[in-house]
C-alpha cells in the first residue's frame, strides 16, 4: 500500500544524451566546455550547501577529477571568472532542434555571455 500524501518520492535524472557523450557525466547541474584547439575539457559542478551533506552523497572536486578523467574541475559559481581567464575569440553552444525527439536541448542562461561572441549554428547540423 503507498501513501496517498507520500512525499519521499525519488525521481530518476537522465543526463542529456550529447552532455553524456562529451562528458560522460551522469549527474544533474554540471556545466563543460571543450577547448577545441586542444581538446581540454573543464565541468564546473553545483556545490552543494553543507546543510544537505547528511542526505546527499557529496563529490569533492578531487571525486571528479578522479570519476571523469580531467584536470579542469570547478564550482559552477566560478564559471563566469574561469571564461574570463580563458578569453575564448568564440564560445560554440549546441542549439536548435534534435531530429529524433523533435525538442531543442537544454542550454544554461548564462547572462555574462553577452559579452562574449556566441555561434549557436556551428554545432548543429540542420
Amino acid at each position: 500500500v503507498h501513501g496517498v500524501y507520500d512525499e519521499d518520492v525519488n525521481y530518476d535524472f537522465v543526463q542529456e544524451a550529447n552532455f553524456t557523450y562529451l562528458f560522460g557525466v551522469e549527474e544533474p547541474d554540471f556545466l563543460g566546455w571543450v577547448v577545441v584547439e586542444t581538446g581540454e575539457v573543464h565541468l564546473f559542478m553545483p556545490e552543494i550547501p553543507e546543510k544537505y551533506w547528511m542526505w546527499m552523497t557529496v563529490h569533492s572536486l578531487e571525486d571528479v577529477r578522479t570519476k571523469y578523467g580531467t584536470s579542469q574541475v570547478s564550482y559552477t559559481k566560478d564559471i563566469e571568472a574561469k571564461l574570463a581567464e580563458f578569453s575564448p575569440d568564440v564560445i560554440y553552444i549546441l542549439d536548435g532542434v534534435d531530429s529524433d525527439s523533435g525538442r531543442p536541448p537544454h542550454t544554461p542562461t548564462l547572462s555574462f555571455l553577452g559579452s562574449y561572441r556566441v555561434d549557436k549554428t556551428r554545432l548543429r547540423r540542420d
